[in-house]
């Protein structure tokens, strides 16, 4: 099976999960929003369209609105930073400029590891799952999407079960210029494997230069640790 298929499944599974028994939910309650100043009502949109995709039922608590203004501009104060949890928003009006904290509740999936991981070890996706829970608990730089840590390397041994943290993964080449690589060449009917040397560095997916022991320089597309795949 596919490894990207099944990290799919696995995350569509437990989204399912998360929402077994919920027959309709609304971003927050419909008293809240009923309820809201212009300004209000506009940090809420920004919040709730600013969520990872796939997440759901969010809720946005905010502090009483004391300022009046016609025409509220809210925008993130640090977009750099998760938009869950609490979120500091600014507000322009005109030439004044104010900020807002709000709080903000969202269901999602994320990644955690099913086995344990060495240090400097490269993450594959067999070694991944998707599991669903309150994304606001969860640590900072938590990882949500198994597709960008995929072929990293970790900086430290990790647990398994727990939470993948973006800050204890890193990129690494997985092939290296001028280092021996196995090469794979799939064609119509056939797969042959061969060794070379690699032109250039490359991470996962990268296409990169080759030029096996004996004939012309190729490209590749880099699979694994000093592995190429040639097709034809």
């Amino acid at each position: 099976m596919n490894p990207r298929t099944t990290l799919a499944t696995r995350a569509r599974l437990a989204t399912v999960g998360a929402c077994l028994g919920t027959l309709l939910w609304l971003p927050t309650s419909a008293t809240a929003m009923a309820e809201d100043s212009l300004e209000q009502g506009r940090i809420r949109e920004l919040l709730i369209a600013a969520l990872p995709a796939h997440s759901h039922h969010p809720q946005v608590e905010l502090p009483a609105s004391t300022t009046a203004c016609d025409d509220p501009r809210p925008f993130l104060a640090h977009p750099e930073q998760r938009s869950y949890g609490r979120v500091l928003v600014g507000v322009r009006c005109g030439q004044a400029l104010h900020y807002v904290q709000a709080r903000v509740s969202v269901m999602g999936t994320y990644v955690v590891s099913l086995q344990n991981i060495a240090a400097n070890q490269v993450v594959e996706a067999s070694m991944l799952a998707m599991r669903a829970g309150a994304l606001e608990r969860l640590p900072a730089n938590a990882v949500l999407d198994a597709r960008e840590v995929v072929g990293l390397r970790a900086t430290h041994a990790l647990r398994a079960g727990a939470p993948l943290i973006a800050s204890a993964l890193r990129k690494t080449w997985l092939v290296e210029q001028n280092h021996q690589v196995a090469m794979q060449f799939r064609g119509a009917g056939f797969v042959l494997s061969r060794q070379g040397k690699a032109l250039d560095n490359g991470y996962l997916g990268d296409e990169v230069r080759v030029v096996p022991e004996r004939g012309r320089v190729l490209r590749a597309t880099v699979t694994g640790p000093d592995q190429l795949m040639v097709r034809d």
